[in-house]
């Protein structure tokens, strides 16, 4: 599985640097970021995967670089939220992140809930594709947590500002 993800990371950012373009309209004239995020969650450890919405913020300190806040709802038995602090760097129209960040959600144990909050590592990329203004972009991202591996894919549709 960490063969898969690197092999995926490391072709889109070929794919980029091989994409001559010089970034999208979004990104050329706009400092600030907002997407919302449509996809899914796989837990190859859980054997499941689990529909996700999610939004993020980007405001560009630089011209290759971003830093934001992101935030995922997760879909599954017990619904589970992410919040994380990117930090972004631009590679024209591939964009790399990682991101600190917690995971919250619920464990059963006894007949008992309890509330779990866990520290946890996002690294990604996305392709952004400009479509009259707007930002749709590609993504695929993994979470680790705890020293296992959660697979996130979708597609982000954005507009700078």
């Amino acid at each position: 599985m960490k063969k898969l993800i690197i092999l995926i990371l490391v072709v889109t950012g070929i794919n980029g640097l091989i994409y001559a373009g010089e970034g999208t309209e979004n990104e050329k004239s706009h400092p600030n970021h907002l997407a919302v995020f449509i996809g899914a969650t796989t837990n190859p450890e859980a054997e499941q995967t689990n529909f996700t919405l999610g939004i993020d913020y980007e405001y560009k300190v630089g011209e290759k670089t971003g830093i934001g806040v992101l935030g995922e709802a997760i879909f599954a038995e017990h619904k589970e939220i992410i919040i994380g602090i990117p930090l972004f760097y631009h590679l024209q129209k591939v964009k790399l992140f990682v991101a600190p960040g917690i995971l919250s959600t619920t464990e059963e144990d006894d007949h008992e809930t309890e509330k779990v909050i866990k520290g946890l590592v996002r690294v990604g990329t996305s392709f952004d594709i400009d479509v009259s203004g707007v930002s749709i972009a590609p993504t695929l991202s993994a979470d680790i947590i705890d020293g296992n591996i959660s697979l996130i894919y979708g597609i982000g549709i954005g507009k700078g500002f």
